[in-house]
């Protein structure tokens, strides 16, 4: 928990320092405006984007180790906790429980977790705090353009939300047919010796080609389901995008 909030600061930090770079621009733009062709606005200019990238580099460094260190140690402590609790249990509880189940929640799906939820839930607050502090600024500036960019925040959400919803309704499939993949394979390397000395290669093979198509076809179906959203995000910060010129201009 503390290293994700060190983590969450350094984003933060992080999104400042990319924000420095308007200043850049503004004091390049005022110098143009006002036919001003004095050296030393280049100087400033060249010195706030050399101040903004070497703090970006910095802070999305450290942001990054926090985020990295936050999954292992996460994941590492579900693991070993698992395992204490397997120790104890009946040994009934695998005639009615996959040993393919177990395995798979401690290697496919807590390596998605390991590997993305520290990640994304950083990118996510981060983005959101961002997006935040960018929009209060705007209506201070005006109200007017704060409100424009306020609405394709807005837009931008609600789409996400549906992204979300869409996903929520196919990962469910996904993860267990990632299940049923490692079942297989596990019961495929446990009969290997019954396999061979039988002759049933075949069938075998078959059994788990299955499942892999299987995992491909829900695994795609869900990288699918949430394109079209994509789309509509990108689409909507381009769209708001123009407006917010449009109405600068105005």
């Amino acid at each position: 928990k503390g290293l994700l909030k060190k983590s969450l600061l350094f984003s933060f930090l992080s999104g400042l320092f990319s924000a420095m770079q308007f200043a850049a621009l503004f004091v390049v733009i005022g110098a143009l405006v006002s036919d001003n062709r004095d050296g030393k606005f280049i100087c400033i200019s060249l010195g706030i984007m050399a101040v903004s990238l070497i703090g970006r580099i910095i802070t999305t460094y450290f942001s990054t180790m926090e985020q990295t260190e936050t999954g292992y140690c996460m994941v590492a402590e579900k693991r070993i906790h698992i395992g204490d609790r397997l120790r104890y249990i009946p040994m009934g509880y695998f005639n009615k429980n996959s040993i393919g189940n177990i395995t798979a929640i401690v290697t496919t799906t807590l390596g998605d977790v390991e590997n993305s939820a520290a990640r994304v839930l950083v990118s996510v607050l981060g983005g959101f705090f961002n997006s935040v502090a960018l929009v209060i600024v705007l209506l201070a500036f005006d109200w007017r353009i704060g409100l424009v960019a306020a609405a394709g925040v807005l837009i931008y959400l609600a789409a996400a939300e549906l992204a979300l919803r869409k996903s929520a309704a196919l990962s469910g499939v996904r993860q267990h047919t990632q299940e049923s993949l490692v079942e297989s394979v596990l019961e495929y390397i446990q009969g290997m010796g019954i396999v061979k000395a039988f002759g049933l290669e075949r069938d075998s093979t078959q059994s788990i080609g299955s499942a892999i198509k299987a995992s491909c076809r829900d695994n795609l179906k869900l990288t699918k389901a949430s394109v079209p959203y994509d789309a509509i995000k990108q689409a909507v910060v381009r769209v708001f995008s123009v407006l917010l010129l449009l109405a600068s201009v105005w």
